[in-house]
Parts: C-alpha cells; structure tokens; sequence
C-alpha cells in the first residue's frame, strides 16, 4: 500500500515519531486540534488537517480509507480508545498503533479489535534505562534465540585494553556482529564533518584497527555487550557486594540513635546523670554495695519502695530518697511521653532500610513515579540489587518496591547526605528518574561531582536538552522519554516483522525477521551470504526447525522453507526487499 501515514496527536512523541517517518520516506498526514502553524518546519512536506481525531470526518479528510496505518498518540487515554472504536468502525483491516497508559485494559480490548498494537512511553523506555544502567550504550533490544539481544555501542576511551585490535577480533572474541565503525565523530569531537569516516553494516572493513575516540556500533548477546563494557575503566562496574551482617546491623543501630529528636535525648540523658549521681549517693554516703545502690535507686525513682525510710538513719537520707522520687516521677512521665512520641512519628523503615543496602555495585534509582516503578521492574527481573531514594514518604509505589525486594530510602535525591546514605561512591550506576527535568539534572550533576567515576542516567522529557547535556556537558547518558519509545512507535506499523528500529547518527536500522513461505521461490535455497551481500544486511540468527544454526556457519547456509532469518537492515534496502518479495516474507506494507 502507497498510501500515508496518518500521525493523530503532535504532543513531544509525536514531533519525534513525525522526524522518524520523515526520514523513512513515507506520506504523512497530521491530526490534531491545536497544531503548531502550517509554516513550522517539522511540517514541510507533510499534510496538515486540523479538527478532533475521534471525528470520522476529520479521519475521512485526513484519507484513513486509503492510509498504511494510523499512529494514535495524544496523552488522553479515554480520547485514544474512542478514535480508535472511530476507525476500526468503518476500516476492518487497517493498522493501529495506539498510545495507552493502561496496559492491561489495552491487552483485553485488543483481543475483541484486531489489528491494533497498544504502546506506553514509560513501558518502551524503561527498559533502555534499565540496560543503560547496567551496560552503558544501548540503542535497543530484540529476542535472539533463546535469550534477549541487544544492540549497543563501543565508545572506548584512553587506555582501553581493546585499541590496536582489529574489529573483527574484537567480535570474535565477544560473539558479537560489527554493524558500524565512526573515526571522529565521537560525542566529544572536534573533528570537521567532513572529515569524519564512517562504514556501515556490509561496508564495515573487519581488519580496521580499534583507536581511542571511535564508535564502534555492534549488535549481539546483552550479557556479551555487558562484559564489553565493563572492559573500559571509566565504565567498569563494581561487583555486587554486601557488609557482613555485623556491620548491617550497626548501620541500622547508628541511624537509629541518629535519627533520636533532642528533647528524647535531653531527656535520657537527664534520666541517665540523676541515676548515676543516685548510686554514686549510696556506695559513697550510705555505704551500699554498688548492685544494691542501683536496685534501690530505680525501686525509688520507680515505685518508692524505699519511702517507708525504716532504714534511713539520718535525716539527709530521708530528705534524698524524697527529693529523688519526685525527680523519678517527673524524669519518668517526661521520657515516657516523649519516647512515646518518638516512636509513633519514627521512620524505623528509614534505619531498617540500611540494612538492605550493599556495599558496592548496587543501581541507585531516584523517583518513584510511573517511570520510575516501571525502571525498577526491569532492574530486579535483571537481578540488579536497587536502592530507591523517593522524597514522598506517601508515595503509592513505596509498598510495591519494598515487595520487589528494593531498599528505600525516604529523603532528597539532590542532597548530598542522602546519595552518601545510599553508598553512591561504590555503586553501580545512578538514575535521576523523577518527573522533574531540573531535579533530575540537579541530580545528574551532584552525583557527578561526588563521584565522577558512576554512570549517571538522566531521565528527561525535552529531547533537545538531553542532546545538549551530551554534547555539552559530558552527561553522556541524558535519554528523552520520547526519543527512546518513538523507534519502537514506528517499528510496530510494521507488525511484528521489524524486532527492533533505531536511529544510528542519520540512518535508519532495523532488525527483521524474514519468514521463507513456500511461495518464495527467489529465495528458496538461496546462500544467506550471497543474499547478504546483494541486499547489505548482516545476518544475526537463522532459525530452521527450532534449531539455531552455528552463528559462523549461516553465510553458507542455504534457505529453506519456514527458515527464520534475523538480519540487521538499512531502512531503504529493507523497503526495496519487500517490495519485491511479495510472499511471507512481505507481507504489503501496512
């Protein structure tokens, strides 16, 4: 099909899923009620129909009969849902890919509407914080065969034990595939554009020698990229490791005794002088041994035991043991009642969570917000240990990440105290995820400047001010919300032969599952090295009867009927193959 893609909603997503489909080539008709003026120039080239999205009308104007596929992403679910009802009423068949917050609503309303793929900002970009945490550079993630791939990038620094080695020994050595190689155009480059060399996918020349200030763009096994990047010295992550418990339970005992209000403690201590002074009272006046001066002064000061006076002999005792008991009954009801206070307004879970706190190599996680819960979910399925730091001690989430087996921590994650609390020196990474864009940079920043070494990952919504925190102020992992779950928004047009899309400087990949049908004759018993070559993909997995095949023998592998081929392509190569494969290997273009 020929026809455009119709964008329902220019909120920040949608400019940067409007930049994506631009770049695909593709027509693309606008929707929405306020749009920016017909003269902006994200709209050059693209049609423009102003109205209501839930409006058939404004869907016939915009030619829904005749589109590819509808992208549906205002940020109101209730408004969502409604234009979707408004299309499938009268387009069967048409593809929708919709923006809806609630996930599992959109899981069962998807099995009675067919052909509709439901998408969360916050579920397509947790994830990528996640791997970015761990594993520094990644650009997304997709299934390869029984585990999860990724795709990733080698940045190496001074002193990396990898430079001098040529690229395809470096591969080799990591199981992974070369996708791409860039000399001087690194984050902080000063070379001229021009002057910048770059090979990509087929045109990646194997025996080049890996130099400090190249990027290297690979693609492979998550836990093989993971063991890359741990290679470099500024990336390396400390191993996970926990205090004996000894030193766990002294912590808690410290910030106990720490977190004690001062009147609690004038109070005690007043408490403690008056019991001291009392026996020394009776060892060195009364002449009693020093057990029995302590037992006499708490049965005073306790329950005037002693009152009776039988054995007071001298008058100064008598006057003493009174004096004594009313000290015994002010000292008492006072620290009964503020003690008591104390307890009732204490944050114990404040001091029992420094307990669940490791040493070293642990993920920090600040704010606990939808974003932030959803980030967390994907460290503890990773089996990272986390550490939360949340300013709202009636935060909904704080529960449900203690249930997780987080530690939580109730305090500022911009102040200094609290990120030392946290062990920030020793951990793995920091994630300044809260739905402030100044509080997390506030954030990123201290963390640097306490511990330059620590991955910092900042959460933000304005994509602008992410890419010039990397460029300008070295916060080399600033991710936009919305540039992170565009790529996925588009990839999902295609149903679900594209596994993954992402942005490589100004080309545009795809990871692709290529199903051979029965039809397929041209390729049937084709050699995926030959076809690898003709069309410039790079081969990643070839599935033939729920067996993998050999990673270093599928160049030679011939197809075969119901094979599986997992390739890494070019966007405009990928959109020539389809076109003329129209079997199962391409389905029309939705």
């Amino acid at each position: 099909m020929a026809g455009p893609v119709i964008l329902c909603g220019l909120g920040r997503i949608g400019f940067v899923v409007l930049d994506y489909l631009r770049a695909l080539g593709w027509p693309i008709v606008v929707v929405d009620l306020q749009p920016p003026p017909a003269d902006h120039p994200a709209l050059a080239g693209v049609k423009l129909v102003r109205g209501d999205c839930r409006d058939p009308h404004v869907l016939e104007q915009a030619g829904v009969g005749q589109a590819r596929g509808v992208l549906i992403l205002t940020s109101n679910d209730l408004v969502n849902l409604a234009t979707v009802l408004a299309i499938r009423q009268r387009h069967a068949d048409l593809r929708i890919v919709v923006r809806f917050f609630n996930q599992e609503l959109m899981q069962r309303f998807a099995q009675l509407v067919r052909n509709v793929h439901a998408v969360s900002k916050s579920a397509l970009a947790a994830p990528v914080f996640a791997r970015t945490a761990l594993a520094g550079d990644a650009l997304g993630t997709f299934p390869l065969g029984d585990a999860m791939g990724q795709v990733g990038l080698l940045r190496p620094g001074m002193h990396h034990p990898l430079c001098g080695r040529s690229l395809q020994s470096i591969a080799r050595q990591f199981h992974l595939h070369l996708l791409g190689w860039r000399r001087g155009g690194g984050p902080q480059a000063t070379t001229a554009p021009a002057q910048i060399s770059e090979q990509l996918l087929r045109a990646v020349d194997p025996e080049t020698p890996l130099m400090e200030g190249d990027e290297v763009l690979l693609a492979g096994p998550q836990q093989e990229l993971t063991r890359l990047a741990e290679l470099s010295p500024e990336e390396s992550a400390p191993v996970l490791q926990w205090g004996s418990r000894f030193r766990r339970w002294v912590r808690v005992l410290w910030r106990t005794l720490r977190e004690i209000e001062t009147p609690v403690k004038w109070a005690l201590g007043i408490f403690l002088a008056v019991v001291f002074l009392s026996v020394a009272v009776y060892v060195l006046g009364m002449q009693r041994p020093v057990g029995e001066a302590f037992f006499r002064t708490i049965s005073v000061m306790a329950t005037s035991a002693d009152m009776h006076g039988g054995e007071l002999h001298a008058e100064w005792e008598r006057v003493f043991v009174s004096v004594l008991r009313l000290a015994g009954i002010v000292l008492t009801a006072a620290l009964t009642a503020l003690l008591t206070n104390y307890l009732v307004r204490a944050r114990l879970q404040g001091a029992l969570a420094e307990q669940r706190i490791p040493d070293r190599g642990h993920i920090i996680l600040c704010g606990l917000g939808n974003v932030g819960f959803r980030i967390l979910e994907e460290l503890r399925q990773r089996g990272a240990s986390v550490v939360v730091i949340e300013q709202n001690e009636q935060a909904p989430l704080l529960r449900s990440a203690r249930q997780l087996g987080a530690a939580v921590l109730v305090g500022d994650g911009a102040a200094a105290a609290t990120l030392r609390q946290a062990r920030l020196a020793t951990c793995q990474a920091v994630i300044a995820a809260t739905s402030n864009d100044l509080a997390n940079v506030n954030m990123a920043l201290l963390a640097r400047e306490l511990a330059p070494r620590v991955r910092v990952v900042v959460r933000l919504e304005d994509v602008q001010l992410a890419e010039q925190l990397r460029t300008t102020a070295n916060i080399r992992y600033s991710l936009a919300l919305s540039a992170l779950a565009a790529p996925a928004v588009v990839a999902a047009l295609f149903q679900d032969r594209v596994l993954c899309l992402f942005r490589y400087h100004q080309h545009i990949l795809a990871v692709v599952e290529i199903v051979v049908g029965s039809e397929e004759t041209s390729l049937i018993d084709q050699c995926v090295g030959d076809l690898a070559q003709s069309w410039g993909f790079v081969p990643l997995e070839l599935r033939r009867g729920g067996r993998l095949a050999r990673t270093a023998a599928i160049p030679a592998e011939r197809l075969q009927i119901d094979d599986r081929l997992v390739a890494v392509w070019r966007q405009q190569d990928l959109s020539r193959f389809l076109r003329e494969h129209a079997g199962r290997t391409a389905e029309p273009l939705p």
